[in-house]
């Protein structure tokens, strides 16, 4: 029961992550939206930077390096807020609102579980959420974006490693 709630929450997230990848592609979509305040918001820019923050989460986890973990959800939780805050819509998608239903929750769901049961099932929370992204590209007819579980880390000049600081306490909220 445990897994089938990960996975689908997981799913959710994975489809509004999709959502606002496929909605920001290249071609004649707009790749900037209006933001509510007047700024533009560069979904194509978020995503990218959720992604490399994603590949770092993975290396942080593995590592068991609770800090740098911390640190790389707050990244992937202020982007995904940008977008909320941003009253992004794309071709007639909700994109805010979708990643306000779907992916800010379940990164919430991973934080929790994580900060519950520590990193001994990380592997299955993190693969959780893989699947989720891909099963929102097949849902929304981009099946061809097909996220993996990285096997090197997107930078090859950080050490994701258990030390000195990876107990340290991170403010989460961004304060």
């Amino acid at each position: 029961m445990r897994l089938k709630r990960s996975t689908g929450v997981v799913g959710l997230v994975g489809l509004s992550l999709y959502l606002a990848v496929a909605c920001s592609g290249s071609g004649p979509e707009k790749e900037k939206t209006s933001h509510q305040q007047g700024h533009p918001v560069e979904l194509v820019a978020l995503m990218g930077r959720m992604q490399v923050y994603v590949n770092k989460l993975y290396f942080a986890g593995k590592a068991e390096n609770k800090a740098l973990f911390q640190f790389y959800l707050r990244e992937i939780n202020e982007a995904m807020d940008e977008i909320v805050q941003g009253g992004v819509s794309m071709d007639g998608m909700n994109v805010s609102a979708n990643m306000k239903a779907f992916g800010v929750p379940s990164v919430q769901v991973i934080e929790k579980r994580i900060g519950a049961e520590g990193f001994v099932n990380f592997e299955e929370h993190y693969a959780n959420l893989i699947t989720a992204c891909n099963s929102c590209h097949k849902v929304s007819q981009r099946g061809y974006i097909e996220m993996t579980v990285p096997k090197t880390p997107v930078f090859d000049n950080q050490n994701y490693t258990k030390g000195e600081f990876s107990d340290m306490a991170v403010d989460t909220d961004g304060d």
